[in-house]
């Protein structure tokens, strides 16, 4: 995570003798907003929560295409692309109200979904190999 929006860019620096109280810029590290970094820098837009059942058909729907892909591209990769997107499913649906979700800058929610998860307050970010 990052703060962001607190940037004085060196002109709080710059005190001025004759400024009113708090027209110094001292307390700019007070007005930031944490934010995750990578969702930040790429510019990733929070879906909110799917319903589980909306959630298991689009990663359906979107394995499928994943699967063409890797058919078309890799077919040695794909026995074991199915078996690890399965159990990787599995497991986001057991621990579902855990994770948060973000699509690309575009909103494009016909693609990937990123899923976002704290583990001891540090936020883990993931994402299909082939995506």
């Amino acid at each position: 995570e990052i703060v962001v929006g607190n940037e004085d860019f060196g002109i709080s620096s710059n005190v001025d003798e004759d400024a009113d109280e708090g027209a110094t810029g001292d307390d700019l590290a007070s007005k930031g907003t944490t934010v995750i970094n990578f969702v930040n820098i790429h510019g990733f837009q929070a879906v909110g929560k799917y319903s589980k059942k909306d959630f298991q058909n689009h990663i359906k729907v979107y394995i499928g295409k994943l699967t063409k892909y890797i058919e078309a591209n890799n077919k040695d990769r794909l026995p074991a692309f199915k078996s690890g997107a399965m159990a990787f499913v599995k497991k986001v649906l057991e621990e579902y109200d855990q994770y948060d979700m973000y699509t690309d800058q575009h909103y494009d929610l016909e693609n990937c979904l990123f899923l976002v998860r704290y583990k001891d307050n540090i936020p883990y970010l993931y994402l299909w190999k082939d995506a």
